[in-house]
């Protein structure tokens, strides 16, 4: 009773914020709410969009319709082939500048690379001889005697009964030559695959591959006198191997400095780029030094073997199938 009288005290306040709490809220009018029941303010979303520009209501100058699920595979086949072509050619272009700069140093890079593979096959030796207590100069010094020494060797052993097989298969080539031309022919003249292969050669293959031959020949005369003519690279080419000792002298010697110094020569400031780097670089030459040194004891072993066995069965040019064979 007290709340609903109007007093003096704010029983009028309370009464009046009581009938504002009871009061129903306020309804709008058709107009308003004919656009979706939506308003902003006092204007509609549409009568805003039809004014305001059209990035604000999701819309763009131009539309275009989103591409299908077969559009877009397309589309990204074109553009995965547009770059794996892009990484080909860059890669073409790399190998050719590559390959440019290798032939025009190939008469200092050539002997460096025999030398160092020489070093390769040297160096457990030379390590051998120095675990034995002897200063590493004279140890590189020893095995270079042991070395002109097997190859003194050989030249007394192997490479005379070779170039006595050599000589004697050369007189014999006219022969096997003949012998091969005539079994050829009677193969040619008894078997049906011989007589359709002798139709298709003299009706269909004979006359291009002879004119073919003419053409050839002096395309093939003119690439041997252009090689004739680089005599001057030739002549470096075989200074460079009459200096493939120095320096697999050089490289036995300077093993451990050349181990401990050759990253700091490498174009790349300290960082883990550089650390991957470099050891990527080792384990690369690791494969390098076991490849090598694989290779050769396989070939060795194999083409002794392969002369001896051949020699114990009587075959002609036993040793010259040996070396063939281990090469």
């Amino acid at each position: 009773r007290r709340l609903d009288e109007r007093s003096p005290r704010g029983g009028g306040k309370i009464q009046t914020a009581g009938a504002r709490l009871r009061k129903p809220p306020r309804r709008r009018d058709a107009e308003t709410n004919t656009n979706h029941g939506i308003k902003y303010g006092t204007r509609s979303l549409p009568d805003f969009c039809s004014s305001a520009p059209p990035r604000l209501c999701g819309k763009s100058p131009v539309s275009f319709p989103p591409p299908s699920q077969k559009q877009a595979r397309v589309l990204w086949f074109s553009l995965t082939a547009l770059a794996v072509a892009v990484l080909l050619a860059l890669t073409g272009v790399l190998l050719w500048g590559f390959g440019w700069v290798i032939d025009k140093l190939s008469p200092v890079l050539l002997p460096l690379a025999v030398a160092g593979i020489l070093a390769y096959l040297l160096d457990p030796v030379v390590d051998f001889f120095q675990r034995l207590n002897i200063p590493r100069t004279r140890a590189i010094l020893m095995v270079f005697f042991l070395a002109v020494m097997l190859v003194l060797m050989l030249l007394a052993t192997v490479v005379p009964r070779l170039i006595t097989e050599t000589s004697t298969l050369v007189e014999k080539a006219p022969e096997f030559s003949e012998q091969l031309r005539m079994k050829l022919s009677d193969l040619l003249a008894t078997s049906k695959l011989g007589i359709k292969a002798k139709e298709a050669w003299d009706t269909q293959l004979g006359d291009p591959a002879q004119k073919w031959l003419a053409s050839a020949l002096p395309a093939v005369s003119a690439w041997a006198f252009e090689q004739l003519t680089k005599v001057a690279s030739w002549a470096g080419l075989l200074i460079g191997f009459a200096m493939v000792p120095v320096y697999v002298f050089y490289f036995l010697l300077e093993k451990k400095g050349i181990q401990g110094s050759w990253t700091d020569y490498l174009p790349v400031q300290e960082s883990r780029a550089k650390e991957e780097l470099v050891f990527v670089l080792t384990a690369i030459n690791d494969c390098l030094v076991v490849f090598f040194r694989g290779q050769v004891l396989v070939s060795l072993c194999s083409g002794t073997l392969l002369a001896i066995g051949f020699s114990i069965l009587g075959l002609p040019y036993a040793v010259l199938l040996g070396v063939i064979a281990g090469l």
